[in-house]
């Protein structure tokens, strides 16, 4: 391989790892005797090597921890409330009809409920081990209830899909975040509006006693939307954007990145899973499962799309920290 080939292969490497051995690993390539392959495969594996490394050093910014410890606060309330909201559309129908069905409020729903109000005491109390643990029995129990049902309604799991994403970021937020001094509570700001907007998709658990038209979902676990169901899924989004901007700018950024995620999830299930829902629906006689590349794609596309949103974010601050330094001497 020419010297051209190596350069261009060298800007895998972050651009400071480059300025500071570039010439020295230019040199080591272009003594190498052996075939260019597998000269390109250590590169890469080096490049991603060295990558992962520089973020995991970057989580421990003080930014990142702060991010961390909004994102599972907001992420834990928002499963309570999607917990809530499933459960109550099943014991509603039954304490206003006990003729015909006793009230149900699912034990697993029960399980779910008091595992994520758990959750949300030790984003508080910044018990990070029992945070970690009960989060990930949190992921463990929205993943295992549609995978019960996975042989007779294999789409199901595609209808869960944005909520076991964030369950799953909420989790690894217990491994980033600062451990809690005592049993002081320690609230991120935006707290009241994130609490909120749990409220609000909460309360459309009820709306479907209200009079009007109501359409069958695929998202939210399932069950049903309402004709105030835009209404207050839209008061939410507002809510928790609220919440986001009332933090410091770092943190804001940080935070939307964390959200990439999740917010690829409807995208990623309409598109590229359209064909399989349908077909499934269509043959109840002949269900398809998933796919091993559509299992890959699923576990791919959230961590690529964070990959993305934390690059992204990083040559944005990069950009705007040189602009600063730039700014500030030719002020001097």
């Amino acid at each position: 391989m020419t010297e051209i080939h190596y350069r261009r292969l060298l800007r895998l490497y972050p651009e400071p790892y480059r300025r500071e051995y570039a010439d020295e690993m230019l040199g080591v390539l272009m003594a190498d005797d052996r075939p260019g392959f597998g000269a390109i495969v250590d590169l890469v594996r080096s490049a991603l090597a060295v990558r992962i490394r520089g973020g995991v050093r970057a989580l421990r910014e003080p930014a990142w921890r702060q991010a961390a410890a909004a994102v599972q606060l907001f992420g834990a309330v928002l499963l309570l409330a999607v917990t809530l909201r499933r459960g109550l559309m099943d014991v509603v129908p039954a304490l206003l009809h006990p003729e015909f069905e006793p009230p149900r409020f699912a034990a697993e729903t029960w399980f779910r409920s008091a595992v994520w109000l758990a959750v949300i005491g030790c984003a508080l109390l910044g018990a990070r081990a029992a945070g970690l643990v009960l989060a990930t029995v949190g992921l463990v129990a929205e993943f295992a209830v549609p995978f019960r049902q996975y042989a007779d309604t294999p789409a199901r799991i595609l209808d869960v899909f944005g909520i076991v994403v964030t369950a799953a970021l909420v989790a690894l937020t217990f491994l980033v975040v600062d451990k809690g001094v005592g049993s002081r509570l320690r609230a991120p700001g935006g707290w009241a509006p994130a609490a909120l907007a749990g409220a609000a998709v909460t309360l459309d658990g009820c709306a479907f006693l209200i009079p009007g038209p109501m359409w069958p979902t695929q998202v939210l676990g399932g069950r049903l939307l309402t004709i105030w169901s835009p209404i207050l899924f839209g008061t939410a989004a507002l809510l928790l954007i609220a919440a986001v901007r009332r933090l410091a700018p770092a943190v804001r950024r940080r935070v939307v990145a964390v959200a990439v995620p999740v917010l690829v999830t409807l995208p990623t299930v309409s598109l590229g899973f359209d064909g399989f829902r349908a077909y499934n629906t269509g043959h109840p006689e002949a269900l398809h499962p998933l796919s091993p590349v559509q299992w890959f794609f699923l576990l791919v596309i959230p961590v690529t799309a964070f990959a993305v949103a934390v690059e992204l974010n990083r040559r944005l601050e990069q950009t705007r920290f040189r602009a600063e330094t730039t700014g500030t001497s030719k002020g001097a």
